[in-house]
Order: C-alpha cells, then sequence, then structure tokens
C-alpha cells in the first residue's frame, strides 16, 4: 500500500478498506480453488444463512445480509443456476419467493462447515477478530449518527 494513503490518515481509510476488501477476496477464492469449490465469496453467507434458517425470502435474505433487494435476487439467480438454492412461490403472497438450500448444497454442507473453520481460524491469525469488533462498533456509531450529518453539525460549530 502506498505510504501516501497512510499519510492521508482517517480520510484514507476508504481507500484501505477497499483494498483490504479486495484482497480478502482474492485470498477466499485462491482457498476455494485449493479446495476445489466453485463459490462466490457472498455465497458461502447465503448457505450459511439457509442452513441456519431452512426456508427465507428475498428480503429476509437481503435484510440479514444487509444487502440491496436486487443485489440479492443476483446473487440468488447465480446459485439456483449453480444448483445450490432452490426457489418457490410463497403460498400466502404469491409476490413472493422462498428460498432453501437445495439437495446439492446439502451434501456440501460437511465440506463447506470444515472449510469455512478453517478460513475462520486462519481470518484470527490475520487480526480479523480485532477488525471485526472496530467494524461493529464503526456501523453501530454510524447507524445512530451518519458521517453526514456529524460533517454537518462539526461544519455549523466550527463556522
Amino acid at each position: 500500500m502506498s505510504d501516501f494513503i497512510q499519510q492521508q490518515g482517517l480520510l484514507g481509510m476508504i481507500s484501505r478498506l477497499r483494498h483490504l476488501s479486495d484482497l480478502l477476496q482474492r485470498e477466499q477464492f485462491r482457498v476455494q480453488s485449493f479446495v476445489g469449490t466453485n463459490l462466490e465469496a457472498n455465497w458461502y453467507l447465503v448457505i450459511t444463512l439457509l442452513n441456519q434458517h431452512e426456508r427465507l425470502s428475498v428480503s429476509q435474505i437481503a435484510k440479514h445480509l444487509k444487502i440491496s433487494h436486487p443485489a440479492t435476487v443476483k446473487i440468488l439467480g447465480r446459485m439456483k443456476l449453480a444448483g445450490l438454492v432452490v426457489g418457490e412461490i410463497d403460498a400466502l403472497d404469491r409476490r413472493k419467493q422462498i428460498f432453501s438450500l437445495s439437495q446439492q448444497a446439502k451434501t456440501l454442507l460437511p465440506q463447506f462447515n470444515r472449510d469455512a473453520e478453517i478460513l475462520n481460524e486462519a481470518l484470527k491469525d490475520v487480526g480479523a477478530s480485532f477488525l471485526s469488533i472496530v467494524l461493529n462498533e464503526t456501523e453501530a456509531s454510524l447507524n445512530k449518527q451518519s458521517l453526514f450529518e456529524r460533517f454537518v453539525e462539526l461544519d455549523e460549530l466550527n463556522k
């Protein structure tokens, strides 16, 4: 990473977080290639979520993963094409689709869980536990008051 970005302090944080995210995604892809799975990075979260809840609507999945409804639809569409999820129309509300893991995904769960445990352990080795705590605190703080709101407040005080 450039010393310039580090010198920018908190203003360089967005660039550093994006770089770290890209790096972690590349590393996760290398792990997936090593173990022979063909899963996209965000599929792990969907598989884990559906394994815990069995059946969820697109909106419920989006809410749990904190991503948009359209992004969730795209992810589920690719997972459906890969044979990992099954979608069915909700009997009570025909506008909704309910998703669950396919039989193929269920057969992959033992290997998937093993790989996830090892990956989590490896992440602890690189300090990701501490980073997770900091991210949780930052997200909670921004949920209380946005960065924009803080900027406007500080701008008014400095006039």
